[in-house]
């Protein structure tokens, strides 16, 4: 028999429990759950040790991070904010797909005034498999940091009534359909304005608004208004605060109008709006606990500016800009009989369609429409 060599012992027996090592922490870990993707979250720098930040997850505090140890965060596929408590580095933006995984490292970094900040950074698998070799597994301490599952939502889309990049505008929709978040049918309006009828609560959750029709017969009004009556989620966007502008009980459904011209409303006379295309605008959020905006800080956006519109005096803004020629609320929350609706003002064309906070404030409002409609459900004991 062939003996290896004295010297090549020790980095075998090094190289063995290496390999041990890592795959009794792969053991440790629990099984990635179908339609679902993992964030491993590692920090294998020794340096300020007394230091442990909490990660969160779109504000959800996960589990605090502390040196040489990593866990899993397991959730559905979809869009997500990571951050540090407590630390001034900016969230990181996560586009997790089914299957996926994501590693974030946790540096250091040592400032000129001798404090130390952590932050994450999204790092590849090869860096991440080597760094891991020094960390050990420890389990996240919220329960949350499981997959929280969640049924698709159903969605009916209207549209029409106004030119846009209809192939781009789709593809969004697409993308989330087959990631497993919603399944969406398309309303082109007028023509399937019967659609929108009381029973549409057994096959939709929500009803998405991107139409900018100027007018639906007497009786698909009357008929609208007893399924929002009965209650189910209205998302409104962009233009269709201009929509339907025969029909003044609109901006009443949806919070707000989108005046063609001057125009009197409770009382008091309004000059017509203004927009201006292709801007950049700075958008702020003005409570982070909502669960719209969870996980969503300040940020910049290429879109198109609305003036001079008309507000409802109850709404709640959700989102607002300082953008000159753009009013101060720009997203908002309200109520129209059992309805929750969230009217959000962004989303001309793809700048804005493909931006991830977009994406992110979109799905998050149609899970908040979803969710307030079926607990006023339950509440009324339907």
């Amino acid at each position: 028999m062939t003996r290896l060599p004295a010297f090549l012992f020790v980095p075998l027996l090094l190289l063995t429990g290496l390999v041990a090592s890592l795959q009794a922490a792969k053991d440790s870990i629990p099984p990635l759950a179908k339609e679902t993707g993992r964030i491993i979250v590692y920090r294998d720098a020794l340096m300020s040790p007394q230091k442990q930040p909490a990660v969160l997850l779109d504000g959800t505090e996960i589990s605090p991070i502390k040196t040489r140890t990593y866990f899993q965060i397991d959730r559905p596929a979809g869009n997500y904010a990571f951050a540090l408590s407590g630390e001034p580095a900016a969230p990181i933006n996560i586009n997790l797909t089914p299957g996926q995984t994501v590693y974030i490292c946790v540096n250091v970094h040592n400032s000129a005034d001798g404090s130390t900040e952590l932050y994450p950074k999204i790092t590849d698998k090869t860096t991440a498999t080597r760094e891991l070799s020094a960390c050990k597994y420890a389990p996240p301490e919220n329960a949350l940091a499981a997959p929280v599952p969640q049924r698709p939502l159903r969605v009916l889309l209207t549209f029409k009534g106004h030119d846009f990049d209809e192939e781009a505008f789709f593809a969004m929709w697409d993308a989330w359909q087959k990631q497993g978040l919603l399944t969406y049918t398309r309303c082109p309006l007028p023509d399937e304005a019967a659609r929108l009828e009381p029973s549409a609560t057994d096959n939709y959750d929500v009803i998405v608004m991107y139409d900018m029709v100027l007018d639906i017969s007497p009786e698909q009004q009357q008929t609208l208004l007893a399924l929002l009556k009965k209650g189910i989620g209205v998302i409104s966007l962009h233009h269709n605060l201009a929509a339907h502008e025969k029909w003044p009980v609109w901006s009443e459904i949806i919070g707000g109008k989108f005046l063609h011209g001057t125009e009197t409303i409770g009382g008091k006379t309004y000059e017509k709006s203004v927009y201006e295309h292709d801007v950049w605008m700075k958008i702020g959020v003005t409570d982070p606990r909502q669960p719209i905006t969870r996980g969503v800080e300040s940020f910049y956006i290429y879109d198109e500016t609305y003036g001079k519109t008309y507000h409802a005096p109850d709404i709640v803004p959700v989102l607002t800009t300082d953008r000159a020629g753009n009013d101060r609320e720009i997203a908002w929350t309200h109520w129209f009989g059992n309805s929750p609706v969230f009217y959000f003002q962004l989303g001309h064309n793809s700048r804005a369609w493909t931006h991830p906070l977009y994406q992110k404030i979109l799905l998050q409002g149609m899970r908040w429409t979803a969710d307030e409609a079926a607990q006023r459900h339950t509440a009324a004991g339907r």
